[in-house]
């Protein structure tokens, strides 16, 4: 069962004002389903976010992961990977938390 539920922050890059790329950590309830993590507003999970297709994942990283001068929200246990050209990051609530999310992903 890949299923996992929990509130994770991730990185959000949105186009700034001046043309610059602003990035801003968002705090969403994310799920794994049929090879899908699905991310929501909240526990609710009546507003769809987004979804993100595992099965074109290229690499998952959980060391290095932190970008120069910006805090990682709740216990710094980030980790990121690579989905159809595009880098995702995400923080879990703690090292092991980080790093089984890391491994469900990299099984999908």
């Amino acid at each position: 069962d890949a299923s996992k539920s929990s509130f994770k922050s991730f990185k959000r890059q949105a186009a700034g004002i001046f043309g610059g790329v602003q990035k801003q950590w968002q705090k969403r309830y994310c799920i794994i389903e049929e090879g899908w993590l699905m991310y929501f507003k909240d526990e609710a999970m009546k507003e769809l976010k987004g979804k993100i297709d595992l099965s074109d994942v290229t690499e998952v990283k959980t060391e290095g992961v932190e970008e120069e001068g910006e805090e990682v929200p709740e216990s710094g246990a980030a980790f990121s990977f690579q989905q159809g050209g595009r880098e995702w990051v995400f923080a879990a609530s703690s090292e092991v938390e980080m790093r089984d999310w890391a491994k469900r992903i990299s099984r999908v």
